[in-house]
């Protein structure tokens, strides 16, 4: 007792009690502890906001998007079987709201590598500033988001997720059902059409593209959570009939 106490001594809180796993909070919830919801929600609001946003290039958009996602994953969470993971499962449910949304709002979004080449040809599609100019991290992060928005969708998806938020070759080509060299060639054109003065930049004005955070993060987890804890009364009232 005395060495597992003495090895505890000086750990940091996580150290001594790690957060559990996603698969651990989905059976949580499924178990019915229906709070527990919560902790995925919060776990990926920034980057499940930022892949919508990505993908529709609207802020309100983005927001109905990840919460009907949430609410989706919920209704559906005892189907959650991986084997790439909750984070991949969650991310391919946000893509398929985003892409419905998007059809019902009678977007055209370019799909044939053809046609999308012929887009990156034009080099009057982006008219970013010189980068020299943006004397503050955050002020490069807004302007580089007002660029990233010019992207043809079909790139823009894939540089918010491998290069804001450092998702893998693999997962995301997993999340967005392309193959691994079609990712790789989708952000190579994209960090092109950003231009080369725009690269250095990258890393340091990342976090503040598509911020959500703060008070519009509580909003949207406090909206999903009610919205789960109806569809949970309503489950129990009708199993109590």
């Amino acid at each position: 007792m005395e060495k597992t106490l003495s090895n505890t001594i000086g750990l940091p809180d996580e150290a001594r009690d790690p957060a559990p796993t996603d698969e651990d909070v989905v059976h949580r919830v499924l178990s019915g502890d229906i709070q527990a919801f919560e902790t995925l929600i919060r776990r990926y609001n920034q980057r499940l906001y930022r892949f919508a946003r990505g993908i529709v290039a609207d802020d309100q958009d983005a927001q109905e998007v990840v919460q009907e996602a949430y609410v989706r994953a919920y209704t559906n969470l005892a189907s959650f079987k991986g084997p790439d993971g909750f984070a991949t499962w969650l991310h391919v449910i946000a893509r398929n709201q985003a892409f419905s949304m998007l059809r019902q709002r009678h977007r055209e979004m370019p799909t044939e590598m053809d046609t999308m080449e012929q887009i990156l040809e034009d080099a009057a599609l982006l008219d970013a500033p010189d980068p020299q100019s943006a004397l503050e991290t955050e002020r490069l992060g807004r302007t580089l988001e007002a660029a990233i928005d010019k992207l043809p969708e079909a790139f823009r998806v894939v540089f918010v997720l491998r290069a804001v938020e450092g998702v893998s070759v693999r997962e995301t080509a997993q999340i967005l059902g392309l193959n691994e060299k079609t990712v790789k060639t989708r952000l190579f054109r994209a960090r092109r059409m950003l231009r080369e003065g725009f690269r250095g930049y990258l890393k340091g004005a990342g976090r503040h593209v598509y911020e959500f955070a703060g008070l519009r993060c509580d909003l949207l987890t406090a909206a999903v959570m009610a919205r789960v804890a109806a569809m949970a009364a309503a489950e129990g009232s009708y199993r109590d009939d």
